[in-house]
């Protein structure tokens, strides 16, 4: 919206009735939780110089106040990023519907919530019937979003010899071109991942990114955090910015946490180590590979899933 050239952004619901200030970029929400949700991009010289950057100037903070905008260096602390699996994702439903304004949710889910006994105003409190129905709603829930995730569907398929997907090929919304929307592919996107925005999607020169998953192996195999893998990038992969493997949990749908300060590794780490042709082969496995040979993560001994992004300015992934 601005450009890259920074500005002042004025965040306002849209039953704000005041005037918009001079010299800001006005944004009019209809909800009132937002998330705010930045990357800096760069160079592995510029890292540090651009957190530092960027501390300085951000600022984030109510109207009318001058507040301290603070920096929290989550790194080593630990805390919840995923939603209930359990009957306690209808909390967490309610929790929203009764926070939001009515008028932003589909009228149509709003009242198939009402049928739960989830109602704006009103307490929930359901019936001990009612509760081992959530409960039993809960675990199938679960069980289909689990099913389309590690078997996904044919069109999620990037290749058609490897086992990479997204279920991004049809767009953030997850709609084909009569504008029907794919739950399973809604479904997958979001049993692993909270936001999205179309800036996941968009094929801009210099500014486009891709992400894949993997869940199996090359022998169609479910991926096991005991065993040993390996993903081989060639010379001159096709990415200006950065390239990054993750390693998800599959019991918790979060990074894997293991005695390694981080779940993943990417091109900018001075850990990656090239081989004689100018390839990287990166690792996975529950123990490091041997020193001075080649790049790697550590997995706990548990399912696991990789997830691969790049950001480039001169092409896709090949």
């Amino acid at each position: 919206m601005d450009q890259g050239k920074g500005g002042k952004y004025f965040i306002y619901n849209k039953s704000y009735e005041g005037e918009v200030p001079v010299g800001y970029i006005p944004i009019e929400t209809e909800g009132y939780q937002h998330w705010l949700l930045l990357r800096i991009v760069g160079q592995k010289a510029d890292v540090t110089a651009n957190i530092a950057k960027l501390k300085k100037t951000m600022k984030l903070y109510p109207y009318g106040t001058q507040a301290k905008t603070e920096f929290i260096n989550l790194t080593d602390r630990q805390y919840n990023t995923v939603h209930a699996m359990n009957e306690k994702f209808f909390d967490e439903i309610n929790t929203l519907i009764q926070y939001e304004p009515t008028e932003i949710w589909n009228q149509e889910w709003i009242a198939l919530a009402q049928d739960l006994g989830i109602e704006k105003g009103k307490a929930f409190a359901p019936d001990e019937r009612m509760k081992s129905v959530l409960v039993e709603a809960a675990k199938i829930a679960t069980a289909e979003a689990r099913s389309t995730y590690f078997y996904p569907e044919e069109n999620m398929k990037v290749y058609d010899d490897r086992h990479w997907f997204t279920p991004l090929l049809s767009g953030h919304e997850f709609k084909d071109e009569h504008g029907v929307i794919s739950v399973d592919e809604r479904a997958t996107f979001h049993f692993m991942a909270t936001g999205i925005t179309p800036d996941m999607v968009t094929n801009t020169v210099g500014k486009g990114s891709a992400y894949l998953l993997a869940t199996r192996d090359a022998s169609d195999d479910l991926l096991d955090g005991g065993e040993h893998y390996t993903v081989t990038l060639p010379k001159d992969v096709p990415v200006a910015n950065f390239w990054s493997f993750m390693v998800y949990d599959n019991q918790t749908r979060s990074m894997l946490e293991t005695d390694q300060k981080s779940a993943g590794v990417d091109g900018l780490s001075d850990k990656v180590r090239k081989n004689a042709d100018g390839s990287v082969t990166i690792h996975f496995g529950p123990e490091a590979p041997k020193a001075g040979k080649e790049t790697g993560t550590n997995n706990a001994r548990q399912g696991i899933q990789r997830y691969f992004q790049s950001l480039w300015s001169n092409g896709g992934l090949v």
